[in-house]
């Protein structure tokens, strides 16, 4: 059974290497032989977890996927580097989601289409949205998933600033030469972290009982109208004319913003850590 799997992926990767001039033979073997730190490579898993279906239910779930790995590798739509970290959802579909829930060839190419369309109209939020699969329960509900994501991503919906409950995100954990400084806030649950050496941003979702890096990626315009304006005095940050508490051990912010969503966001000069409080 194993050489079938093998034949089917020295199939695929000869008729890509024929359709696509500059396909990566790096990318593709992070699909289909080389293994992470911590499972084997995609097409190992998938294969596997067709197992129960008839063999040629299996063959022909296994092929349509390895023609989408094939096309979006030769397309450049996902690279070597995202093996460990997908970068967007299509590259966490094909990495990830499909080996672990294999799916009919119809349906790959519907979630294809999904993906494809989130990346290629608003590229940041595919960068965000791709990173909360893992509260998906099925693939059939991508759809929905995403569509709420993006709905949750620009809720203007207030909350009061009254009573702030702080923890601090390490930009090492994304990036481990990522120094933190300018903020804007892009969308109420979205802000930008810049790099200070380099000024690539990343991009920080901040939901109540999670937040989100991604990036770096380009990210539009400031939502200026929304900030809420803030001063700092001793350990409390003054939010128009409310004097909330604040974070312990930082009094003198690089640079701060406070949202209507109800988070407030800090760096420090000499800090990988970005400071929130919600």
């Amino acid at each position: 059974m194993t050489s079938e799997r093998d034949h089917a992926i020295a199939a695929a990767v000869a008729r890509g290497r024929r359709q696509y001039a500059r396909l990566s033979e790096d990318a593709l073997s992070s699909f289909t032989s080389r293994p992470t730190a911590t499972q084997p490579p995609p097409a190992h898993r998938l294969w596997e977890a067709l197992t129960p279906f008839p063999g040629e239910v299996r063959r022909q779930r296994f092929e349509a996927w390895l023609a989408a790995v094939v096309e979006a590798v030769g397309q450049g739509l996902v690279g070597v580097e995202d093996a460990g970290s997908p970068r967007g959802l299509l590259a966490r579909l094909l990495h990830q989601s499909i080996p672990r829930e294999p799916t009919s060839p119809a349906r790959i190419a519907e979630l294809w289409n999904i993906a494809e369309g989130l990346r290629s109209s608003v590229a940041w939020m595919d960068a965000i949205v791709s990173r909360t699969l893992d509260e998906l329960s099925s693939l059939d509900d991508l759809e929905a998933h995403v569509a709420q994501q993006i709905r949750a991503l620009c809720d203007p919906s207030a909350r009061p600033l009254d009573r702030l409950h702080p923890m601090i995100l390490d930009c090492r954990s994304h990036r481990d030469d990522f120094l933190p400084g300018r903020l804007r806030l892009i969308t109420p649950r979205v802000a930008a972290v810049a790099d200070r050496l380099t000024g690539a941003e990343l991009a920080l979702a901040v939901f109540p009982h999670r937040t989100i890096f991604a990036g770096p990626v380009e990210l539009p315009a400031s939502a200026e109208t929304l900030l809420l304006e803030t001063s700092f005095e001793g350990y409390c940050v003054r939010l128009g004319e409310r004097r909330v508490a604040w974070m312990p051990m930082l009094h003198a912010p690089h640079a701060s913003l406070a949202s209507p969503a109800g988070f407030v966001l800090a760096t420090c000069y000499d800090s990988q850590r970005v400071w929130l409080a919600q």
